[in-house]
């Protein structure tokens, strides 16, 4: 194991796979508000205006000064309240714009690790990103309204257990489709990945405990009222966003280094 992780860590390293963690972090964040406006103008049409208003908003609203809230309130109730098209189109359009960008920066990141030299020209590339983009963005819309309708469920005992247990695998396994889909489509050449492996559950598992991890901050430690908070909330963020694509290459490390040591073996 410990050589494991030496090999892995020398070869992030020797493939300069930091500097694409923060490429790949970097066009991730910019997905986030495209999303969430797609996301809340959904809402509207499938008419969850009380989701916001008995649950998702009484708990901001508890973190933030009244001037910020009722900013956040009006902006909310117009889009959930008054749904629109528009609203649609163009939440869909920029965050799948967005998703095509981290697949292309995936796409470098991945043709370092495997070693694949990359022929297509730009248009092609961009083809490519922008028709993986399509099911990348409705797997994870699903996985985050999945997430967050469970969790307006008010369940307890025995079921809000089988709730929680159903929430986080149903989610892993969407995330899971997302990760199959760009090792085997962002490279130049298909790897011989399999469907199930040892990296693709530590990515997972690292995606699930920084999110529990980044929800408790959220929930219980953030600071919305004050400019130094909202800095430190922003920061987090950021780190969050970070780690996902750290843990996201590491995995991919991690299966690479296994698939050379069995090689070997032979």
């Amino acid at each position: 194991m410990n050589r494991l992780l030496r090999d892995v860590a020398a070869s992030l390293r020797r493939e300069d796979l930091v500097t694409w963690t923060t490429s790949i972090a970097y066009s991730a964040l910019w997905t986030l508000p495209p999303l969430a406006l797609l996301l809340l103008a959904l809402a509207g049409f499938f008419n969850l205006e009380s989701a916001w208003q008995d649950h998702v908003g009484p708990q901001v609203k508890a973190h933030l000064e009244p001037d910020m809230w009722r900013a956040i309130d009006g902006t909310v109730d117009r889009i959930v309240g008054s749904p629109h098209v528009a609203w649609v189109l163009i939440g869909a359009a920029l965050a799948w714009w967005h998703f095509s960008a981290v697949l292309r920066a995936c796409s470098g990141a991945l043709n370092s690790i495997f070693g694949h030299r990359e022929a297509r020209s730009g248009r092609e590339r961009m083809l490519t990103s922008l028709a993986v983009a399509v099911p990348v963005l409705v797997l994870v819309s699903v996985a985050v309204l999945v997430f967050v309708g469970s969790a307006l469920l008010q369940w307890h005992g025995v079921a809000g257990v089988l709730l929680f247990l159903a929430r986080w695998t149903i989610t892993a396994s969407l995330m899971w489709a997302v990760l199959a889909l760009i090792i085997r489509t962002a490279p130049a050449s298909q790897p011989s990945a399999r469907w199930v492996s040892y990296g693709a559950a530590l990515a997972i598992a690292g995606w699930i405990g920084a999110s529990i991890a980044f929800g408790v901050y959220a929930a219980f430690i953030a600071d919305f009222r004050s400019p130094y908070g909202n800095l430190v909330t922003v920061m987090v963020l950021m780190a969050y966003v970070y780690w996902l694509s750290l843990t996201f290459l590491v995995g991919v490390l991690v299966d690479v280094e296994l698939a050379a040591r069995s090689n070997r073996g032979r």
